[in-house]
């Protein structure tokens, strides 16, 4: 694996989990992928934080639904999910947008733990008021 390889499921036990796909943000030595997922190495320059958005945005998964076959487990091949077109931005703008989804998510979890905090802090206090 590579800084800004992307990984894709090819199985799943719903149709709306298959084709779940990350991207690779480390720089690791000897990582190998197992038999449920594919990588994919761009042979372009993609923004990794951009494709990690893009990749998941709902008019990507809803593409990716439609090709899901199965009944009890459902599979998608390699080839079906590759074969899906997507509109690309400049370089520029993607960095740009996966910058802005970055930071929002950053932000998201920052206040996750700030409303976590709070609510801790709360039953200290209700346990104490109320021994």
């Amino acid at each position: 694996m590579k800084y800004g390889d992307i990984l894709f499921t090819t199985s799943s036990e719903t149709p709306e989990e298959v084709g779940m796909s990350s991207v690779w943000l480390h720089t690791m030595e000897n990582i190998y992928l197992n038999s449920f997922c594919f990588g994919f190495r761009p042979y372009v320059n993609l923004d990794p934080y951009y494709m990690t958005f893009a990749l998941r945005a709902p008019f990507f998964r809803a593409k990716v639904q439609l090709l899901a076959q199965g009944i009890s487990r459902y599979n998608i091949s390699r080839t079906k999910l590759m074969d899906i077109k997507i509109l690309m931005p400049t370089l520029t703008e993607q960095a740009e947008i996966g910058s802005l989804f970055h930071n929002l998510d950053n932000q998201i979890t920052t206040q996750r733990q700030k409303v976590e905090q709070l609510k801790q802090l709360k039953a200290a206090y209700l346990q104490k008021m109320f021994v």
